[in-house]
């Protein structure tokens, strides 16, 4: 079993490597807007603005029941991650299966001048509407890692198994690197990584509120 977990900082080319290593590895490849569209199938209404690049109006949404959305996220997660060979690409996954001793958890960042290059470039926009690009949707990984999850404190290096910089290698050499890290012994499940799987799941409410919230806009129906 093979399951990847990426964080990347926008404009460092983490959907490229993403994209790379899913397939040259035959892995599922999960992202935030797959989770957002798999609870949204379940019947838990999301805010229209989470599926969106950054946190503008979040904050109003005072009595949707946020921990109940992080609890149903991190089961999702973890389940997904018990059954199929996937890569998890969203900010939230290292910190979610930061227990799970086979899950290599990496984190993909270049420097902000070269993310906001590379992104002013691709979305014909100056380098100065990139970086507001990039604190806007920061600012809503913040949150959700707050609201959610209870996370406040930032990660630190030791979070992660690799951290990628595409400043000074390119997206393609991190792949390769990131493959090869997908086969290393370190990484392969035992008897222990799969309980520490199991454990966390039975950690969570299988069966989280699911009454239905209150003054948000709900996106379109799957």
């Amino acid at each position: 079993m093979t399951v990847i977990a990426i964080d990347s900082d926008p404009g460092s080319d983490g959907d490229l490597i993403a994209a790379i290593v899913a397939a040259r590895l035959g892995l599922k490849l999960v992202d935030e807007a797959f989770l957002f569209q798999r609870l949204n199938c379940q019947g838990l209404g999301l805010p229209a603005t989470l599926a969106g690049g950054d946190s503008d109006g979040l904050a109003e949404y005072s009595t949707f029941p946020w921990r109940t959305l992080g609890t149903k996220l991190h089961l999702e997660l973890l389940r997904l991650a018990q059954r199929d060979q996937m890569l998890l690409h969203w900010p939230c996954a290292p910190y979610l299966l930061a227990g799970v001793g086979h899950v290599p958890r990496i984190k993909i960042r270049a420097p902000l001048s070269v993310r906001a290059r590379r992104f002013a470039v691709r979305c014909g926009c100056d380098e100065q509407e990139a970086r507001r690009s990039f604190q806007q949707y920061e600012e809503k990984i913040r949150f959700i890692l707050s609201a959610c999850f209870g996370i406040q404190a930032p990660a630190n290096a030791e979070t992660y198994s690799l951290v990628a910089d595409t400043g000074w290698l390119a997206a393609a050499e991190w792949a390769d690197e990131i493959v090869e890290l997908a086969h290393d012994a370190e990484f392969a499940p035992t008897t222990t990584s799969q309980a520490m799987l199991r454990w966390l799941l039975l950690q969570l409410p299988q069966e989280p509120d699911a009454r239905k919230p209150r003054d948000f806009d709900a996106s379109p129906s799957c």
